[in-house]
């Protein structure tokens, strides 16, 4: 890679930066949201006839809020909330997501500290685990010690 090249990377924590600065307007942080797909080579941006290449740390969308059983992503989009389609790692709760790259791989998005909460509300527990009871469907969080 050329040193005289912008880098754009989004981070783990769902931040967009150009060259390692915060990226804080935020049309442009959606508008890249928007345009954010996975092909065989990585990820990339295409915005209208352009695209460039970009790094994503962990995922590449972000839940920034849950309205009863519906998560509206960084990208302003909105998709049901599936108890089967979430995974927690003891630090991040994930969901399997309706959209798809060029690959047709489902995307994941990782949800943020506000969403993740308000679904934390719900966190029961009984003898060996943590767990989300969502639709009748009971998700495990984690396992007790």
């Amino acid at each position: 890679m050329r040193p005289d090249l912008e880098v754009i990377t989004l981070n783990r924590r769902g931040i967009w930066l150009s060259d390692g600065l915060e990226i804080t307007h935020e049309p442009t942080c959606r508008t890249f949201a928007r345009g954010l797909t996975r092909d065989a080579e990585g990820y990339l941006i295409r915005i209208a006839y352009e695209s460039k290449r970009v790094i994503v740390e962990d995922t590449p969308f972000f839940v920034v809020r849950l309205d009863g059983s519906m998560l509206t992503l960084n990208d302003g989009t909105q998709e049901p909330l599936h108890a089967e389609k979430l995974t927690y790692d003891g630090q991040i709760l994930r969901t399997r997501l309706q959209k798809c790259d060029e690959l047709g791989q489902p995307f994941a998005a990782a949800f943020l500290s506000t969403p993740f909460m308000e679904l934390m509300r719900q966190l029961q527990e009984d003898e060996t685990t943590y767990f989300l009871s969502l639709g009748g469907i009971k998700v495990t969080l984690a396992h007790k010690l």
